[in-house]
């Protein structure tokens, strides 16, 4: 399977938590939205990472399934992410 260089979300969250539920080290809903957390970004910024599109730090690498699968959960189909 390929590997996942970068995910973000686009506008249209209704915090639903199910992206935080299969990869909490790489999503969490602080507000009103959905983001990829500093934690699992090589930029080290929290944002729903759309205009940044940071890459993926080794944290979020190693959580390509997990990000998978909160892609495939998301209602409203708002998680992307790019693969080589």
């Amino acid at each position: 399977m390929k590997t996942i260089t970068r995910v973000w979300i686009d506008e249209g969250c209704i915090c639903c938590h199910a992206c935080v539920h299969s990869a909490p080290a790489v999503f969490a809903i602080p507000d009103d939205t959905a983001v990829v957390i500093a934690d699992s970004r090589c930029d080290g910024q929290t944002s729903r990472n759309c205009d940044e599109r940071s890459p993926l730090n080794a944290v979020g690498l190693e959580s390509a399934d997990d990000i998978r699968e909160a892609a495939a959960g998301c209602p409203l189909d708002i998680i992307h992410f790019d693969s080589a």
